[in-house]
């Protein structure tokens, strides 16, 4: 699950709490410097989508069919992206005036892939 900086964490927690009173396990929860116009599930695999649907439903956000991707998730694997706002550019280091994870492993990504 993806969530903006800006997204409290009483909405983050209550998104996660959505999604695990259902059958979903979240496997891992991030906070990115990104925004997000509007809640949305992610699925890669065709088997994937109603699964998408209904925890989009709950969520009160959109699936949205990433089956063309050139990259994937495994199947029976979602994306979550939380709506908010991410931080501004004056914002995008954490506490202690490091980079944030997000941003350390987006920069170590295009690296490798240069």
């Amino acid at each position: 699950m993806f969530v903006p900086v800006e997204v409290s964490a009483e909405a983050s927690d209550n998104a996660l709490d959505v999604l695990t009173s259902g059958r979903a396990s979240v496997v891992a929860t991030a906070r990115v410097g990104f925004s997000v116009k509007e809640t949305q599930v992610r699925y890669y695999h065709p088997g994937d989508a109603e699964e998408a649907m209904l925890a989009a439903g709950a969520l009160g956000g959109i699936s949205r069919d990433f089956t063309n991707s050139a990259t994937k998730t495994r199947p029976g694997r979602l994306e979550v992206y939380l709506a908010g706002n991410g931080a501004s550019s004056g914002q995008k280091r954490n506490l202690r005036g490091q980079p944030n994870q997000f941003d350390v492993f987006i920069a170590r990504l295009l690296d490798e892939l240069r």
